[in-house]
C-alpha cells in the first residue's frame, strides 16, 4: 500500500524484483499528475490498480498496455 505518500512520479523499474508477485497496487491520494508509459510496464500480473485522488491530467498512450491481467482500475477524482 503506497497510498498517501506524496508520490509525484515513479522511476523506471521501481517494481523490479516484485513484478511477478505484485497483484494489487494502491497509489491512492498521492501527487501523480502524469502517467508515463513505463510506470507499470513490467507488472504483468497486476489485477488491481488504484490511482484515485491524485492530480492526473495526462495519460500516455501505452501506460496500461502490458497490464493484461488488470480487472480493477480506479482513476476517480483526478483531472481527466
Amino acid at each position: 500500500d503506497l497510498s498517501a505518500n506524496k508520490i509525484n512520479s515513479i522511476e523506471a523499474y521501481s517494481f523490479l524484483g516484485i513484478e511477478n508477485s505484485l497483484k494489487k497496487l494502491n497509489l491512492e491520494n498521492n501527487y501523480l499528475n502524469k502517467l508515463k508509459d513505463y510506470y507499470f510496464k513490467i507488472l504483468y500480473n497486476l489485477t488491481d490498480l488504484n490511482l484515485s485522488y491524485n492530480k492526473i491530467s495526462v495519460i500516455e498512450n501505452k501506460v496500461f498496455e502490458n497490464l493484461r491481467m488488470l480487472k480493477y482500475l480506479d482513476l476517480s477524482n483526478n483531472f481527466i
